[in-house]
This record gives structure tokens, sequence and C-alpha cells, in this order.
């Protein structure tokens, strides 16, 4: 049972970044047809909202929000108390375990 809970992760995970990789490639279009200013001033946007999300994911990230089993150490299926919701407690434990406490830089730079 844990095996095909892997697999389906993994399903999904790859359908999210096929999804995220088609969305990029048609912002990449759409944003060849604007002029400079308004590319910059569009990523420069989105960099932003990047930013802040890994902020307050890692602000209200709490070591409740995942059990020690699953994909990297991380169960999908509970209910967290992170305000971003699932994908707030997963950046911000992927950040924890990678960067440690250092990961608050992460969202400045």
């Amino acid at each position: 049972m844990e095996a095909l809970k892997v697999i389906v992760v993994a399903v999904m995970a790859g359908f999210a970044v096929s999804a995220l990789v088609i969305i990029f490639m048609a912002l990449y279009r759409n944003l060849n047809k604007l002029g400079r200013g308004k590319r910059v001033l569009i990523i420069r946007f989105l960099c932003i909202l990047l930013s802040l999300l890994i902020f307050v994911s890692l602000a209200t990230y709490t070591k409740t929000d995942y059990i020690k089993k699953g994909i990297m150490g991380f169960s999908l299926g509970e209910s967290v108390a992170n305000r971003c919701g699932v994908t707030g407690a997963f950046i911000s434990h992927i950040l924890f375990v990678l960067f440690g406490t250092s990961a608050y830089i992460i969202p400045i730079v």
C-alpha cells in the first residue's frame, strides 16, 4: 500500500511539473510580445509573490506539520497548520532540511 502511495505521488508530481512547464512556456511566449519595461515589471511582480509565499510558509512552519514517512520524510495526507497549506508546509520543510534557519535569507535574496 505504501508503494502505491509513492507511485501516485510521483505521478501527480509529474503532472504538476508538466503543467508548470506548459504554463511557463505560454507565459514566455506572451512576455516576448510585450515591451521590455512591461516584461521586467511582470517578472519583478512574480518574484515578489514567490518570495512572499516562501516567507509566509517559513514564518508559519511548525514541526508538527509533517510526519517522518513518505517521500523526503513528508506525508502529504496530513492536515497542516501552515498558512500556505500543504504547499507551504512542504516548501518550508524542504528549505529547513536543506538550509536550516538560514532559509529565511532565501525570500530576501
